[in-house]
């Protein structure tokens, strides 16, 4: 379920379409044997030019970005006295990824960057199981039972069993679930108990972790394999995820 990093940060550049760059190289355990799809970052595709490449595209001027966060849509969540306020958009970014788990048949859950890598169901379960494993087995707060995750401590997860593909309801319900966890947190804890401390172990050592420091990580790792799925999805001709997209 433990991904790890390598490389030393520059990254070589892959092209993707007209313009389109990939960048870093990130791999995980796998499923089984297998290692995990995880080379890609960030996608940035674009038809502008080298020579004005500065120069932000259409879709993400100043006007289209004030009139996507000014819109309320299902997954926003009401304010609250925790920190939820400063991950407002975090509850949109898991309904969309949702969302495009709920849409896909067995065969498409399936699809993957190439043989070898993690197909499309084994990222989308890692993702839900790594929320559990981190607020429920490391920072021990409750509703792994609610979950599919019920022993969030042992960091296995589906991902880690290739034999047994998940389908889309198993999926969305893992993610579901998973999110009330994070949802709860956010509004629960406050911004003076985000310097706290928890440790865990790990290869024979202690790690130490902050509350803010695990938000962080779970935030970006959603985004990360999110856009891993979307990726693959656009590989095979599919609807990629739009994150950001108003309404």
């Amino acid at each position: 379920m433990l991904g790890s990093v390598i490389g030393d940060g520059d990254g070589d550049a892959v092209g993707v379409g007209d313009g389109g760059a990939v960048v870093a190289v990130v791999v995980g355990e796998g499923v089984g044997d297998a290692p995990a799809f995880g080379w890609v970052v960030h996608a940035i595709r674009t038809r502008t030019r080298r020579s004005n490449a500065r120069m932000p595209p259409e879709s993400h001027d100043s006007k289209n970005d004030a009139s996507d966060f000014g819109r309320q849509n299902s997954y926003d969540r009401p304010m609250s006295g925790g920190v939820a306020p400063f991950y407002d958009r975090w509850g949109q970014y898991n309904g969309r990824l949702v969302d495009a788990i709920r849409g896909l048949s067995d065969e498409q859950l399936k699809l993957r960057a190439r043989p070898g890598y993690w197909p499309i169901w084994a990222i989308a379960a890692h993702t839900a199981g790594t929320r559990v494993y981190w607020l429920c087995g490391v920072f021990k707060e409750s509703g792994a039972e609610s979950t599919p995750f019920t022993d969030p401590s042992s960091g296995i997860g589906w991902e880690d069993d290739a034999s047994t593909p998940r389908g889309s309801k198993e999926l969305v319900f893992a993610l579901e679930s998973s999110w009330k966890i994070i949802a709860r947190t956010l509004e629960r804890w406050t911004p003076a108990m985000l310097g706290e401390e928890f440790t865990r172990e790990i290869g024979g050592k202690t790690q130490r972790h902050t509350r803010q420091s695990v938000l962080m990580r779970m935030l970006s790792h959603d985004a990360f394999h999110t856009g891993e799925i979307s990726l693959v999805l656009g590989m095979h001709g599919l609807t990629e995820i739009d994150l950001w997209r108003a309404g």
